[in-house]
This record gives structure tokens, C-alpha cells and sequence, in this order.
């Protein structure tokens, strides 16, 4: 269809049509028909008695005029093609109910800790863990919640389904949106992506692949390892943390011997990670003939490191207020596998701290260092000694998710002695969190009373994230108890809300 304003080049022409088409509406299209050429159905093919109509002309003109008039311009040209049309979505639609939260969650009218993203993500996982789509209405609006933020991308993008995909495609602010979701396809079609999409694209498509399967995410690096600048080999060798095994190991032990020392020190901070691996026996045969002295009363200090444990990655840039010589044995502890201790001591992890607690600072910072790093492969009972003397997130989050909950839970009971920054501690405690943790938090901020305003507005959008749903009238107990503290009250208030829609989704999607 040519688009009916190629009389009206100018506004002035607009105008001039414009009146015509009034004279002729005034005194009847019996008497005066439209002006010629102006009508969209004028290049239509035949369209029945509409096409012979005067009076519908008139009108159909009337709307493409009104509208020119509006925007101050004429249309261009229509396109001689069509686009070719999206592809078909088979997944059923969500739930009338999945989608009325979901535009109450959009929309910002419900104020909510953490904003809008904490519970758009959660919806849109669940969504895509359903198999469901969203209506057609709402699909710019996902694309435009993917455009601002970047970590909701990859599920916006699975959400919104070749439709979705097919409107990206349309407008430059959604292009992110337009390529099949990041993982589909065979290793040639994600060698290609890889090799020619965007830095951060790159990151994404690695980072998926290594969460679906490991393996693959490794050979597709090692594929492209040769090409790649020092910078992009760095950040891109650092998505191996995700889904990272002793499989991963030859090639982080390669990658030691890399020419940029950025590569070299990411290589060592993961095999760090692995207590089986070469590196980490390396660094207990540093550390073995130095254990007695340095727990002794005198202590000791490891010598000055060789050309092989530099290529282990031991260094001599201390933190602020540890010395060199402290640093030097704090790395090879934090290297060596955990359960070299008990071989070597023969006594309980909490024996080890409470010694190394009195004796040697630097060997309990190593410990610390080693348990967050070999969490999950190590014995959790080091993350609970270390937690009990010196409660820190990162130690926390090494634990079990059950574990890490009740020993939250009794150190809040306990008073957390020495007291560290609770909303960070909270942070690093996955949820959903069990009844006796919930209870734990809530009561201890309902005892702060208005002093908790120092702390809720950093706290609120963690217990958004991590308390279940469940725990709901718990918080509104809480905001009973602030009736004179409107500012606190309004924001424990917010928190309520939070929890409401979650509740929705997890009985929309449930796991």
C-alpha cells in the first residue's frame, strides 16, 4: 500500500488538503467528492462498496489528515514488503492471575524494597520455569525492563518468546533481544555467536553454557583461547567459577604459565578452589615443614618465594596491617586443602582455630581465605569454628544453606559477639530462609525498635529477597509495633507488599 500524503509534501499542503476535505464533508460528498488521491483505500485493490463510497472515502481521508496534522509531518512511503511475520508461540499463556501481578510489578505503584527488578526476576523465572508466555501487550515493556537491566536479559529474553524476538528486531534499543536466547543451537552456531557478538554478550553465552554444561562452556574458551587479547582471556577465564569442577583443573594449570599476569592470577584463584588439584598440593608441601614453628610461640615465616611459587600465584602484596612475611604464610594455608590439618595435627577444625586463634593471626587469615574459597568442598565443620570465633559473610556463605541458617539464627539469639554489620551477614545466608531464622531477624528488629532505622533500609531489600513468603505475618507484627514511627513503619510496610506478590508468584509458578 503507498501511503495516500504524497500530495501533502509540506505542512502548508497538508493544511490546503485539510480544508478541501472540510468543503467537501460541508456541503456533502453528493455535491463534492474528496479531493482525489488522499484516500488510503484509493490504492487498495477492490474493497466492495467502501471503495465506491464517497462518504467513506471522506473519512478514511479525515483520519490519515488528522493524524499528519497531529505529528506535524506526512508518512513516508509504506514499504513495497511486509516483514515477514513472527513465528509462532505454542507455550500456553500464564495464568490471569500471573499476569495481573506481573503488571502491578511493572507498573511501580507498589512500592517495593530493592525496586522493581527483585520481583520482575523472580516472576520472569518463574515464568520461564513454567513454559508459559506472557500476553502480547506486555512484551515491549519486558524488553524494556531487559533494556535497563542487564542480568534480567537472559530470561527476558527466553520469556518473551519469538515474538517478543521478533519486535526486537524492530527497534534499536531491543536489538539484545532479537538473536535466539544465549545456548541454543549446536557448538558451531554458539562458536559463531561467541566469536562475533559483543564483550558482554560473549561473557553471557559463556557463563549459560557453563551453567547447562560445563564441558562445553571449557572447549568453546579453549577453542577461542589463542585469539583472544590478555583482557578478554581474564574476564573470560573467570567464567569457569560457574559449574567449576577438577575437570576444569589442566586447563587452569595451563593457563599459570599464561604471558599476562592478570590470566595467571585468575588461573590461581580458581585452582585455589580446588583442594585436589596440583596447585593446592604444592602449596601444603610449602607449608608442612613450617607448621610447627608457626605455631609455636616464637612463630615463623615462610622464605622468600621461589620462581615456582610465584607461578603459584604467592605474592608479596600484603593487605593493610599484615606484613610480607604474614601474607606469604596466609597464602600458602589459603592454598593448601583444608583437610591438611587434621592429617597434619591430627586434631578438630575447631581445635585448629582456637589454637591458631592465640598463637598465629596469620594462619587463621589463611584459613578464612581457604574456607570461602574451597566451599562446598571442604569439611563445613571449618566454616562453623571460623564462624563461631569471628562471624564474617564470606565465612557464612560457605556453609550449607541449613547450616549457614541455624548458625545465623543462633548468633542473632546470642547477640553475634564481636557484633559485625548484620545486613551484610543477612546478605550472605541464601533463602528462603527457615521459620527459626525469620522469627530470629524479625524479632531482633522489633527489639531495636526506632533504632533499627539505622539499619532496615540496607536490610529491606535482602528480607525481601530472602524471607519465604510465609513469613508475612511475622512483618506485619512487626510494622504493629511502629504506630508512632511512621517513616520505619511505612518502609516495614513496603516490605509486606513484597512478600504478597511473591506469595502470588510462587502460587503461580510454583518450584
Amino acid at each position: 500500500m503507498t501511503a495516500p500524503a504524497e500530495v501533502a509534501s509540506s505542512p502548508a499542503s497538508v493544511t490546503a488538503s485539510w480544508e478541501a476535505l472540510l468543503g467537501a464533508a460541508l456541503v456533502g460528498t453528493a455535491r463534492r467528492r474528496p479531493p482525489p488521491g488522499l484516500s488510503p483505500l484509493s490504492s487498495l485493490p477492490g474493497r466492495g462498496p467502501d471503495r465506491r463510497d464517497p462518504a467513506a472515502e471522506l473519512l478514511a481521508t479525515a483520519a490519515v489528515l488528522a493524524a499528519c496534522r497531529r505529528a506535524g509531518t506526512r508518512p513516508g512511503p509504506a514499504p513495497r514488503a511486509l516483514p515477514p511475520p513472527a513465528g509462532a508461540d505454542t507455550r500456553p499463556p500464564c495464568s490471569d492471575a500471573a499476569v495481573d501481578v506481573l503488571e502491578l510489578i511493572l507498573s511501580g505503584e507498589v512500592p517495593v524494597p530493592g525496586g522493581v527488578n527483585l520481583l520482575a526476576g523472580e516472576w520472569l523465572a518463574g515464568a520461564a520455569r513454567a513454559g508459559c508466555r506472557p500476553p502480547a501487550r506486555l512484551l515491549p515493556r519486558l524488553l524494556d525492563l531487559g533494556s535497563a537491566a542487564v542480568a534480567l536479559r537472559p530470561t527476558v529474553q527466553t520469556v518473551v518468546g519469538p515474538r517478543g524476538r521478533w519486535l526486537a528486531g524492530h527497534d534499536e534499543r531491543w536489538r539484545w533481544a532479537a538473536a535466539d536466547p544465549i545456548g541454543t543451537g549446536g557448538d558451531d552456531a554458539a562458536a559463531r555467536r561467541f566469536a562475533t557478538a559483543p564483550r558482554a554478550e560473549r561473557a553471557a553465552l559463556l557463563e549459560t553454557l557453563r551453567r547447562a554444561d560445563p564441558r562445553r562452556g571449557r572447549d568453546l574458551l579453549a577453542a577461542a583461547w589463542s585469539r583472544e587479547p590478555a583482557a578478554d582471556r581474564a574476564a573470560f577465564l573467570a567464567q569457569l567459577a560457574v559449574g567449576l569442577s577438577d575437570d576444569d583443573e589442566p586447563f587452569l594449570e595451563a593457563a599459570l604459565d599464561d604471558r599476562a599476569s592478570a590470566v595467571r592470577k585468575v588461573a590461581a584463584e580458581l585452582l585455589g578452589r580446588l583442594p585436589a588439584s596440583r596447585r593446592a598440593g604444592r602449596m601444603a608441601d610449602r607449608l608442612r615443614p613450617l607448621v610447627a614453628e608457626a605455631l609455636g610461640p616464637a612463630g615463623t615465616r615462610p622464605p622468600e618465594p621461589d620462581a615456582a611459587a610465584r607461578r603459584d600465584g604467592v605474592d608479596d602484596v600484603a593487605p593493610a596491617g599484615m606484613g610480607v612475611g604474614a601474607w606469604r604464610l596466609a597464602q600458602l594455608v589459603a592454598g593448601a586443602p583444608l583437610s591438611f590439618w587434621e592429617q597434619q595435627l591430627g586434631v578438630e577444625p575447631a581445635a585448629v582455630v582456637e589454637l591458631a586463634a592465640v598463637q598465629a593471626p596469620a594462619i587463621l587469615t589463611g584459613l578464612e581465605l581457604a574456607v570461602a574459597a574451597q566451599a562446598g568442598r571442604a569439611d563445613p565443620a571449618w566454616a562453623v569454628a571460623l564462624f563461631r570465633h569471628r562471624p564474617a559473610p564470606a565465612i557464612l556463605a560457605a556453609l550449607p544453606p541449613a547450616v549457614a541458617a541455624a548458625e545465623l539464627a543462633d548468633g542473632l539469639v546470642r547477640g553475634l559477639a564481636p557484633r559485625p554489620a548484620v545486613a551484610e551477614l543477612l546478605a550472605a545466608c541464601p533463602g528462603p530462609w527457615p521459620g527459626a531464622l525469620a522469627e530470629a531477624v524479625v524479632d531482633r528488629y522489633r527489639r531495636l525498635g526506632g533504632q533499627a532505622l539505622a539499619e532496615v533500609p540496607a536490610a529491606l531489600p535482602v528480607l525481601a529477597a530472602r524471607l519465604d513468603p510465609s513469613a508475612l505475618p511475622l512483618v506485619e507484627a512487626w510494622a504493629a509495633t511502629l504506630a508512632g514511627q511512621h517513616g520505619l513503619r511505612r518502609r516495614v510496610q513496603t516490605l509486606g507488599h513484597a512478600l504478597s506478590l511473591r506469595a502470588v508468584i510462587n502460587q503461580e509458578f510454583p518450584t
